[in-house]
């Protein structure tokens, strides 16, 4: 046991020494961003900001994968076999450079940003003592408090749906979250999956036939990338949808609460920043963002009909959509 300990402990001195040692040269940081959408381009944004401002020499190396599996794959495998650290930018694409680090044996730092629950997804054991060289943030939602918006939209709604792909971990996440909320406020709850962007239109045909009054949107990257199909359904069936983050009523949703995912990525520059220069990974815990302020989007809703409570529009701190 002793050895074992022994030899870790020269594995991570080592890793560290490989990276805290490019402070003379250039820090090779690369990228692996899962899809492009609004929120995870937010967090690269965010992330870039803070080095840039840093005093480090580094080059991104950035690769986007398009939401393809195989994609996510051969990209991790390049990036970390030519990268001092890694940033896997949403849960498959972290998950992708931590199966690619295993198949190169190489011992690289990686972060993550834009994943909802490490643990549950596999990435690490504890979110609160990092012990793979792996850590970063989550954009963890309050899926409690979004699901009790329903309540509060003047409507009386009844019912709820939610849509989700069926291949991110974090979406089966919320969607246990939201069918506790959804019991804890008298809500019936249902929802559907889809594996393929091409079938969103035909599942929310089925959710409507199921006689939903309101639609629930996670953070669901795939989901995002699609999210017109989604949109084009619930306009025509005025059915509001509450979203799993802000840019989603940039697409049609009427209300959220929110983290920014430009703040997000900017907390994760600060730790790859911290690891650059040599700080051990297993005392930096998964970080949070604690702030999500209630939006709202007047256009979206009076598309529907919906014209929101005075006491919700006092309490919102952003209104979208308004006139100027």
């Amino acid at each position: 046991m002793k050895l074992k300990n022994l030899l870790k402990s020269l594995t991570l001195f080592a890793v560290l020494f490989s990276v805290s040692s490019c402070d003379t040269n250039t820090t090779r940081i690369g990228v692996l961003k899962f899809v492009n959408v609004p929120p995870l381009n937010d967090a690269y944004n965010g992330f870039v900001s803070v080095l840039e401002e840093s005093d480090l020499k580094y080059k991104i190396d950035l690769k986007d994968a398009n939401a393809e599996g195989a994609l996510v794959s051969s990209s991790a495998l390049t990036l970390v076999g030519e990268s001092d650290l890694v940033l896997g930018i949403a849960t498959p694409a972290a998950s992708g450079l931590l199966a690619a680090r295993e198949i190169k044996a190489k011992q690289i730092p990686i972060l993550f940003t834009a994943v909802t629950d490490p643990v549950y997804s596999g990435l690490m054991d504890d979110k609160d003592h990092p012990d793979n060289l792996i850590t970063g943030t989550s954009d963890m939602n309050p899926v409690r408090e979004q699901i009790e918006l329903f309540t509060k939209l003047g409507l009386n709604i009844k019912k709820i749906g939610m849509i989700y792909s069926s291949n991110e971990t974090n979406s089966i996440i919320q969607k246990d979250l939201a069918l506790a909320a959804a019991n804890e406020f008298d809500l019936d709850f249902t929802f559907k999956t889809f594996s393929e962007t091409s079938e969103i239109s035909a599942v929310m045909d089925q959710l409507i036939e199921d006689g939903i009054e309101g639609l629930y949107t996670p953070t669901d990257s795939t989901l995002v990338s699609a999210y017109s199909a989604v949109y084009e359904k619930t306009k025509v069936a005025r059915i509001p949808i509450i979203g799993g983050e802000e840019g989603m009523l940039d697409q049609g949703a009427v209300a959220t609460l929110s983290i920014n995912y430009f703040r997000l990525g900017q907390l994760t520059g600060e730790m790859a920043i911290d690891i650059i220069n040599g700080k051990d990974i297993s005392e930096m815990p998964v970080r949070y963002l604690d702030e999500t302020p209630l939006i709202l989007h007047l256009e979206h809703a009076e598309e529907i009909g919906l014209v929101f409570p005075t006491e919700l529009l006092q309490e919102a701190e952003t209104i979208l959509g308004a006139e100027a």
